[in-house]
C-alpha cells in the first residue's frame, strides 16, 4: 500500500507515491488548511475518496485585549457626574477579566462601566488599564476637560409701574414687593419704593432685590389698596 498526500493552501500539486504514513511540515504561516491523503494497492486501484482533515495554524500566541473607552457627558463641568464607558470594546481571542482606571486627581476605579466627578476644572487624563483572560494587557488614555460651571448673570430691566392712592389718606410714602422667578428654580422678592408723584400717582422703579424662600404669589399690599398680579414674567437676562 502506498499513499499520496496533499496540503490544501500549501502544496500546489498531490505528492509522489509513498510507504510512509506520516508527514510534517514546518513554520507554516497562520491560515487554515486541509490536509488529504489518498491510498494505492499493489493491483494500482486507488482509493476515490481521501481522507481530509480541516485544521488552523495561528502563530504568536494570544491576542491582547482592546483597551478603549468613551465618556458622557462630553464636555462636562466640575462636580457635574461622568460616566466611563468600556463596554463597547472587547477581546479579539478570548475576554477581558479586568478594568482599572486612573482618573488622573490621584483617584481610581473598577469596574466595565464607572463613574466619576471632579472638584476643580481642570484637563485630566483619565488612563483605563485591561487584562485579558490569559493575562495579556493593555492600556489607553484620553484628555477630559473639565470647565467651570457656567454662574448665570442676571439683570433686571428697570421697570416701573403706577399704584394708585388716596392722597392725604396716608401721604405719599409707600412700600411694594412681589415675586419674580429666575429659570423656574429660584424665586427672589423685589422691592419697590417711590421715586416720584405723577399727577395723583406714583411711579416706581426697581431698588433693590433679595433671595426669598419659592413663592409663587404675591404678598397682599394692603393700607394702600394696591392690586398688583404676580410678575412670573419679570424681564430677565442671562
Amino acid at each position: 500500500m502506498v499513499y499520496s498526500y496533499i496540503l490544501e493552501s500549501y502544496d500546489t500539486s498531490w505528492s509522489d507515491w509513498t510507504s510512509n504514513t506520516s508527514m510534517a511540515y514546518n513554520n507554516l504561516p497562520n491560515g487554515n488548511y486541509t490536509f488529504k491523503v489518498k491510498a494505492k494497492d499493489q493491483a494500482d486501484n486507488i482509493d476515490p475518496t481521501p481522507a481530509e482533515r480541516a485544521f488552523t495554524v495561528f502563530v504568536g500566541g494570544n491576542l491582547p485585549p482592546i483597551a478603549n473607552f468613551t465618556y458622557t457627558p462630553e464636555n462636562p463641568v466640575v462636580n457635574q457626574t461622568i460616566t466611563f464607558n468600556a463596554s463597547n470594546f472587547s477581546d479579539p481571542d478570548g475576554f477581558i477579566v479586568k478594568y482599572v482606571w486612573n482618573f488622573g486627581d490621584s483617584s481610581a476605579g473598577e469596574g466595565k462601566v464607572v463613574t466619576h466627578s471632579y472638584s476643580s476644572p481642570a484637563d485630566y487624563i483619565v488612563t483605563l488599564n485591561v487584562i485579558d483572560d490569559k493575562g495579556a494587557k493593555n492600556t489607553t488614555s484620553r484628555e477630559v476637560k473639565v470647565k467651570e460651571e457656567a454662574k448665570p448673570r442676571v439683570s433686571i430691566y428697570k421697570q416701573t409701574f403706577t399704584i394708585p392712592l388716596k392722597v392725604g389718606e396716608y401721604g405719599l410714602g409707600f412700600n411694594a414687593s412681589w415675586f419674580v422667578t429666575l429659570y423656574n428654580t429660584t424665586t427672589y422678592e423685589v422691592l419697590a419704593e417711590r421715586t416720584q408723584r405723577t399727577g395723583g400717582s406714583c411711579q416706581s422703579q426697581v431698588r433693590r432685590r433679595k433671595e426669598r424662600q419659592k413663592h409663587q404669589k404675591c404678598d397682599p399690599i394692603t393700607r394702600f389698596f394696591i392690586s398688583l398680579s404676580c410678575l412670573t414674567s419679570f424681564p430677565l437676562i442671562q
